[in-house]
């Protein structure tokens, strides 16, 4: 080694190794293997030149002297001492199926070995960043919709599990030890990573990162520090950015509560916006929110501020009584939200990634629909009028919203998970306290209404599992919420 490095990346491997050497844009690259490996390796590395450009595109000049893996007999995933990446042998199988894995690795290079994180509370620095950079990775080879797609299995896992697996909602920069290597360093690191991103905007994220790794080079570094590292890179106070994001625990819920519409020279809304929050104890964020009015022909897309409780917006536009109007569509903000939205161009079935719910189209109408499955992971709104006996979810709602063709027609089924299953369960175990038969689906148009109990069927296997789903005939735009 010609650098500095942090004392727990110190390796040495040894075994009847042979060298696969190759220069990648001056870089040395030797990954050692068995023998009979080598053509494995060539077949899974096929992309590191890929990889070599973006992460250098993005964080700055590779900081060692050479790249370097080495094949070892375990199956626990990889380590990454710097140069000499101890990766398990199983995982380089001449396919692409662990590439985000060794990039992944690779990129700890930056996130980790050239500064490595001062405490292990902090560990969101190296683990939440490489993570992160799997999506990044992902894009880079398979374009925007791959990355939103990796993105989303994040924030859906982070929403659902990671206070259950780690044991509570956890500020990133805080976490403990108990927990240094868990779901909140990682994953939700990789989430807040991406609303960083797109907070800053692209050629800004990448000031700033490299502002970070090359302030703090060959030593290490806190969440404060990188704060201060933005901010006095970009031009932007990232104060706020990180006591909401970074320093609180729990996740901020944006949603629209209603919209007044004025027509004139001019067509004048009226946006009224609400702001929740999960497992943040009642913490106001400020945010700017993309808001996209749409008439079904043309979008519109504006940036509000959110920074209250509740707020009102004023948005002149030229567009007479847009029929659909929507929070974040392009899903940059990793708020209390997991959401997807599909152009129905056939009949059948059509899964909402990561909302749990799916559609069965009957007809699709005169014309393409769009439809969009918002999975609110906040307690939905009680009833407005007296409680007709049914105890309604405590932990989430969705919401349809969208364009519906005339003559469009689909069947909608949310699936229910109460089990104590660390990987698939907690939604609604707190609601199903018997037998699943109980389980209602309730719906609202608005906030302005009421819930209403639904005709529905319900697919149960035991009915004691905790685990189902709940089908309606015809979906309709509006709330829905599961009930007891």
């Amino acid at each position: 080694m010609n650098d500095y490095i942090p004392t727990y990346l110190a390796c040495m491997a040894t075994g009847p190794y042979t060298s696969w050497e190759r220069t990648i844009n001056g870089i040395p690259v030797e990954i050692a293997a068995l023998p009979a490996d080598t053509a494995a390796v060539s077949a899974t590395f096929v992309n590191l030149p890929a990889a070599i450009n973006l992460f250098t595109q993005y964080y700055g000049n590779y900081p060692f002297n050479k790249i370097g893996y080495t094949l070892v007999n375990f199956t626990g995933g990889a380590m990454e001492h710097a140069t000499n990446i101890a990766i398990g042998k199983a995982f380089i199988n001449g396919t692409l199926g662990y590439e985000t894995l060794w990039a992944h690795e690779l990129s700890h290079m930056w996130w980790g070995d050239k500064v490595t994180c001062k405490t292990a509370e902090d560990m969101w620095l190296n683990e939440g960043w490489a993570s992160f950079n799997e999506a990044l990775f992902t894009e880079a080879l398979y374009g925007i919709t791959a990355y939103k797609d990796w993105i989303r299995t994040n924030h859906r896992k982070v929403l659902q599990l990671a206070h259950i697996n780690d044991g509570g909602y956890l500020a990133l920069n805080n976490v403990p030890t108990s927990v240094t290597y868990g779901n909140t360093a990682y994953q939700k690191g990789a989430d807040i990573v991406h609303t960083l991103r797109n907070y800053a905007g692209d050629s800004l994220f990448k000031v700033g990162a490299q502002h970070y790794l090359d302030t703090f080079a060959y030593s290490n570094a806190s969440s404060v520090d990188m704060e201060q590292a933005f901010t006095s890179s970009t031009g932007t106070d990232y104060s706020r950015f990180f006591t909401d994001w970074v320093y609180t625990p729990g996740f901020p819920h944006f949603s629209i509560d209603s919209v007044q519409y004025v027509p004139g020279g001019l067509d004048h809304y009226f946006v009224y916006t609400r702001q929740r929050n999960k497992g943040s104890n009642g913490h106001i964020y400020e945010m700017p929110v993309d808001i996209t009015f749409s008439d079904g022909i043309t979008d519109t897309t504006v940036t509000i501020l959110i920074d209250s409780a509740t707020q009102m917006f004023h948005i002149p536009l030229i567009m007479a009584n847009a029929t659909w109007i929507a929070l974040d569509r392009g899903e940059k903000i990793s708020d209390a939200i997991s959401d997807y939205e599909k152009v129905i161009t056939a009949t059948g079935s059509q899964v909402m990634k990561e909302t749990s719910s799916t559609l069965n189209v009957q007809s699709i109408g005169a014309t393409p629909s769009t439809v969009r499955i918002e999975h609110h992971w906040v307690q939905p709104d009680g009833f407005k009028g007296s409680n007709p006996g049914i105890r309604l979810s405590d932990y989430h709602y969705w919401q349809a919203e969208g364009i519906f063709s005339p003559g469009f027609v689909s069947k909608i089924s949310f699936q229910y998970d109460g089990s104590t299953n660390g990987l698939t369960g907690y939604i609604d175990n707190t609601l199903i306290t018997g037998r699943e038969d109980s389980i209602v689906l309730l719906y609202r148009q608005n906030t302005a209404d009421d819930w209403h109990l639904l005709s529905t069927t319900k697919s149960m296997g035991s009915p004691l599992d905790k685990r189902g789903s709940i089908t309606l005939d015809t979906l309709k735009i509006g709330e829905y919420v599961l009930g007891y």
